[in-house]
Order: structure tokens, then sequence, then C-alpha cells
């Protein structure tokens, strides 16, 4: 466990910089009334993880259906950022089964982006 902790601390300093400056980001984004995610700012289209804040909040009241509405990757990303923020290991057993499941991941998540746009651009 002490091993995982020091993990942690060298991770929150090496990324200290990044979170302190996304955090200024937003807060003058928010502030000016600027739309947050340079995605949706170049494009005016909806990023992958659009939505992922209001799924959250979904869950946390158990409103589940609603969470799946906003953003279904809800459930992926706290594993994810937990293994690889402290992942030693390859996740999968092998880092060739983790490559093939990363891409599978990422393949699912563009999918499922392209369909939420075309459903955007129609209506």
């Amino acid at each position: 466990m002490k091993k995982y902790k020091e993990k942690f601390k060298k991770t929150v300093k090496k990324y200290y910089a990044v979170v302190l400056v996304t955090a200024a980001y937003i807060l003058v984004s928010n502030a000016l009334g600027i739309v947050i995610c340079p995605f949706r700012r170049l494009t005016g289209l909806p990023c992958p993880a659009c939505g992922i804040t209001r799924a959250y909040i979904c869950a946390f009241h158990l409103d589940f259906k609603s969470a799946f509405t906003y953003n279904p990757f809800f459930l992926v990303l706290p594993p994810l950022m937990f293994y690889f923020l402290l992942g030693e290991k390859p996740l999968f057993g092998s880092k060739k089964r983790e490559k093939y499941i990363s891409i599978i991941l990422l393949a699912t998540l563009l999918i499922f982006n392209s369909i939420r746009i075309y459903r955007i651009l129609l209506y």
C-alpha cells in the first residue's frame, strides 16, 4: 500500500502544473461565458467527453438512465484513470492484449461520438 501512496504522490507532483492551468482555464472561461471545451469551441460539435459531468451527477442521484443518456462512457473513466495513475503491470495480463483492448475502447468511443454528432446534425 505504501508503494501506491508514493506512486500517487509522484503522479500528483508530475501533473500539478497541468491541473492548475486547467483549473485556471475553466474558471476564467466560466467567468467570461466562453465555451470551456476546446474541441467544441473549434468545431461547434460535442467532444467524446461532453455530458460526462452531467452523467456523474445523474449517477450520484441514482438516475442511471439519464446518466447513460448523457454519456455512457462515464462508467469506464474511473477505473481507467485509477489504472493510469497507479498501474504498473499491464491491466489485461500482457502489453499486447492491453494494446488491443485500448484500440477497441478508442474505436468504440469514436463510433459513439460519430453517431452522436450525426444525430445532432440531423436535428
